[in-house]
């Protein structure tokens, strides 16, 4: 499990870069973000966090897809 989550949050990273570059730019050409996007953004980071916590031993929780994605909705 620790690989197959270690290659998770290694891919979570590379979305995470592409989103801020959509959200960028977004904020650069319409002057608003996407709020959506935010939303994702802030849930992926609670992934990332979980994920984390397994990877080193801080937790026995199993993270998505053995567990609901997070979906808390950013404040």
């Amino acid at each position: 499990y620790l690989v197959v989550f270690g290659i998770a949050f290694y891919l979570s990273i590379l979305l995470t870069f592409a989103a801020s570059i959509f959200q960028f730019l977004t904020k650069l050409f319409s002057g608003s973000s996407f709020e959506g996007l935010s939303e994702f953004g802030y849930n992926l980071a609670t992934y990332q966090s979980q994920v984390t916590r397994f990877l080193t031993f801080a937790s026995d929780d199993k993270p998505f897809p053995f567990a609901p994605f997070p979906s808390k909705k950013a404040e």
